[in-house]
């Protein structure tokens, strides 16, 4: 039996591609560079509520978000 736990909203993604015309050196009439457009994103919450919901993470869901953020945190400060 499926039961949702918290309140996730499924994000759909599309995928969008915008052409633009193409100014580099070799200019040939009639060419486009094209460039991808993201319209939707996921925050960690909507992330870990989705494994939560899931049956991929069967611990606390605060302690969850917590730690993906101080990963993250510690990742930044390695690269930094």
């Amino acid at each position: 039996m499926a039961t949702i736990l918290n309140d996730v909203t499924d994000v759909l993604h599309k995928i969008r591609v915008k052409l633009y015309p193409n100014y580099l050196e070799h200019k040939i009439p009639g060419k486009y560079l094209a460039r991808t457009d993201s319209e939707a994103t996921v925050t960690i919450e909507q992330i870990c509520m989705s494994a939560k919901n899931r049956g991929g993470y069967t611990g606390d869901l605060d302690d969850m978000i917590k730690h993906v953020h101080r990963f993250l945190h510690e990742a930044v400060y390695l690269l930094c």
